[in-house]
């Protein structure tokens, strides 16, 4: 596992949401990372586990 799952698992569910705004910060003209805002709002879910 890695990248964004790797931060949920060893630095919990604010990790990854926390690491946003420094990429975004990192990729001013978006062009590692294309997206049409410069930055935006973070939200993330993370299940684990199969249905029962």
């Amino acid at each position: 596992m890695h990248g964004l799952l790797n931060l949920f698992d060893t630095g919990g569910p604010n990790a990854p949401l926390e690491s946003v705004p420094k990429i975004e910060a990192d990729d001013p003209a978006a062009q590692r990372y294309p997206r049409i805002k410069r930055s935006d709002d973070a939200t993330a879910a993370y299940l684990t586990g199969a249905p029962k």
